[in-house]
């Protein structure tokens, strides 16, 4: 039974070439932002609510942003034990790919 539940974030720019190879939400490797307890999750869901998983094009390539909760649990030690369900923020993409 899952016990915690992080709002994780990552903010990248990528290549024409990266892009064309990306698969959105595949990658879910971030930043930390926000932790709650299980018993927390309206308020972790209000959260991600304030975010978008965004992709636009920048001068230099592709501005990619992606955020996401994780649902999982962790022991009485704070050590890893199992996982993870996922929900992502919406989606936001520019109509020009």
């Amino acid at each position: 039974m899952y016990n915690t539940i992080i709002l994780w974030g990552k903010d990248q720019l990528l290549t024409s070439g990266e892009y064309k190879k990306f698969e959105k939400h595949s990658e879910l490797y971030g930043e930390k932002i926000k932790t709650w307890p299980m018993e927390e999750k309206e308020e972790a869901l209000k959260e991600l609510a304030k975010h978008k998983c965004r992709y636009h094009r920048a001068l230099e390539g592709w501005h990619i942003e992606e955020y996401w909760l994780e649902y999982c649990e962790y022991d009485e030690d704070g050590e890893f034990v199992e996982g993870s369900d996922i929900d992502f923020a919406e989606d936001e993409i520019e109509e020009n790919e």
